[in-house]
């Protein structure tokens, strides 16, 4: 699609003038209905530089407002079909707004659409469904799906590594583009040729399997096309529920310098979502100084309850605040706050202070927290900002 920036004054209309070359009303496109969105592409240009526009399979003569470039390709909206055809040509960035706000509603509407992705995954990857699906795709692209599941949620076991974190945030497919950027920036980024497995490229592959077995695939049964159906329906929600954090991040980082992440933690009572934000803050006339960084971390615990904690780090210097809704909770964490400063102080941070207080409102607290960056606060998204 070009990338025209055309302002609220200026005309936006391409109006095709089938007299000027030529062009008979037989070769027009046909059953146009104001209001209908079309694409369009430029194909080329008249010797009195108006545009050849191929549109619903027709080929017209457009009078432009502004340049256009062979192989530009528009998104119009039928404004006026007699007794001339007027296109208004839509600002690419219109179409790109509803994509991210589709994603942002998502986001913001279901915060608990990651965990319902794993708790239906971990559905989906019964044996009984693995032997039936198996009959119908590659049984290799499912058997993968078990041991990424393994490295994204978070146990006991995984607390070994102290990586555990960022190998959930991979394993899920979150960075998958950047790698591939460095990649090619670099081909000595990943010295064996290849990624890390995430959940992410085993769900476009998956896609892109279902595709190729639903039009090549004359034989199946209707239960058989129903359970593919199925299974495509939850790939399309599973990647689109993954995009949408990759969208929110791209977005919050542009808007507040500001990372928002969701880790699944496996607890003794099933799978619980702990919500981890980090923000560079910013300070004016701090020319030349190290970066300031604000951690805080939601936890929701079997146990404990719910917990937020907020760190504060710059350089080696760490301050620390671990806030618990009970006097119970807050006495348990109290206990363990001297060991955690003496390994905290281990790994190199200069005397680091930490706290423990009871806050009997986080729900209040934390929604205070959300609505100081854009991303929360505002009803719509403009890319433009």
């Amino acid at each position: 699609m070009a990338s025209l920036t055309i302002s609220p004054e200026m005309l936006r209309a391409i109006v095709p003038s089938q007299e000027l070359a030529g062009v008979s009303t037989a070769t027009s496109p046909k059953n146009l209905v104001p209001g209908e969105t079309l694409r369009a592409l430029v194909t080329g240009y008249t010797p009195d530089q108006k545009a050849h526009l191929q549109l619903k399979g027709s080929t017209v003569i457009a009078e432009s407002p502004f340049p256009l470039q062979p192989g530009d390709k528009l998104t119009v909206r039928v404004e006026q079909v007699h007794p001339t055809l007027v296109l208004q040509v839509l600002n690419p960035v219109d179409e790109e707004s509803i994509i991210t706000n589709n994603f942002i509603k998502l986001f913001r509407s279901n915060p608990n659409a990651l965990k319902d992705l794993f708790i239906s995954l971990r559905d989906l990857l019964s044996k009984e469904n693995i032997n039936e699906l198996s009959t119908l795709i590659n049984k290799k692209d499912i058997q993968t799906l078990p041991q990424l599941m393994e490295r994204i949620i978070v146990s006991r076991s995984s607390l070994n590594d102290p990586l555990y974190l960022k190998e959930s945030l991979t394993s899920l497919g979150l960075t998958l583009e950047s790698d591939l950027k460095k990649l090619l920036a670099d081909p000595s980024f990943r010295a064996e040729g290849e990624y890390p497995p995430n959940l992410k490229t085993a769900l476009l592959n998956l896609a892109a399997e279902l595709q190729y077995i639903g039009i090549n695939n004359d034989s199946l049964t209707q239960g058989g096309q129903q359970r593919l159906e199925g299974l495509s329906n939850f790939v399309d929600h599973a990647l689109r529920v993954i995009e949408s954090l990759q969208i929110v991040n791209v977005l919050a980082q542009e808007q507040d310098q500001f990372f928002a992440f969701q880790i699944p933690f496996q607890c003794s009572d099933g799978i619980r979502m702990q919500d981890l934000f980090i923000e560079t803050e910013k300070e004016k006339g701090a020319q030349g100084r190290e970066s300031r960084y604000k951690v805080v971390l939601f936890v929701d615990m079997d146990a404990l309850g719910d917990l937020a904690i907020e760190a504060s780090l710059r350089g080696g210097n760490l301050q620390c605040t671990i806030k618990c809704p009970t006097p119970a909770a807050a006495d348990f964490m109290g206990r363990s706050l001297d060991e955690l400063q003496a390994k905290l102080s281990g790994l190199g941070y200069v005397a680091p202070q930490v706290q423990c207080i009871i806050d009997r409102d986080l729900p209040s607290w934390k929604q205070d927290f959300l609505l100081n960056h854009r991303l929360y606060s505002q009803n719509t998204i403009d890319l433009c900002v």
